[in-house]
């Protein structure tokens, strides 16, 4: 085995320590921004694939199609409740309380007599309380405008109330967005329409019915 002479050893000592030295010396700036951008070129390329490998099969859907989402079908959810005792039907149920009757109504009028009536309580003072979906198909800025006596309506995060405020802009996204309405009847007093009218930027008000919006189909 042959061994290195003192020279040949003070050689190979001084190119490695000029080797570890360049290593050790700061980048320029056009250095480390070519080095930052092949960084980010590996990122991008690492974020494309894992985007690939998510995609469910068929293409994507928008959020209101989700494959998740409930199949819907015109109409609403009107819940009666009768009320007895002298309580107020204009207020809102307990929060427990049971409904004398459900049932989807897919009409053409928010009535609270003629909802009571088709449930069997024509007569009787009734809280109703009509459950449904705005379905959007263009993102926009909606305004919902409201003309009742009694009415309150919920509309995603904004309250209407005959009482209160009479319309709301929003801006809503494709999809389906959650629309309740409640109303009550007196025994032996009339009750008037609730008109709940929506308008488009650039377009007239469309009158909502509950065969307009939607209600989860039933398996």
């Amino acid at each position: 085995m042959k061994t290195l002479s003192c020279p040949v050893l003070w050689t190979v000592l001084v190119v490695s320590l000029h080797t570890v030295s360049l290593a050790q010396q700061p980048l320029s700036p056009e250095e480390r921004l070519a080095r930052l951008e092949q960084q980010a070129a590996a990122l991008l390329a690492e974020i494309q694939q894992f985007r690939k490998d998510m995609k469910p099969a068929g293409g994507t859907r928008g959020a209101a199609e989700s494959p998740a989402a409930p199949e819907m079908q015109p109409g609403v959810l009107a819940h009666v409740y009768v009320r007895t005792g002298g309580a107020n039907t204009f207020s809102p149920p307990p929060p427990k309380a049971t409904p004398s009757d459900t049932r989807v109504n897919a009409g053409n009028v928010f009535d609270s007599r003629t909802q009571a009536k088709a449930s069997g309580y024509d007569g009787q003072p009734a809280t109703i309380v009509w459950e449904g979906f705005f379905k959007v198909e263009e993102a926009g800025i909606y305004e919902f405008m409201l003309e009742s006596r009694t009415a309150v309506v919920n509309i995603g995060p904004k309250t209407l109330s005959s009482k209160g405020e009479k319309s709301v802009r929003l801006d809503l996204k494709p999809g389906y967005w959650p629309v309740k309405i409640m109303d009550g009847i007196r025994s032996g007093h009339a009750s008037y329409d609730v008109l709940l009218r929506v308008k488009q930027s650039g377009l007239d008000p469309i009158l909502l019915t509950p065969g307009s919006l939607w209600t989860p189909k039933n398996d």
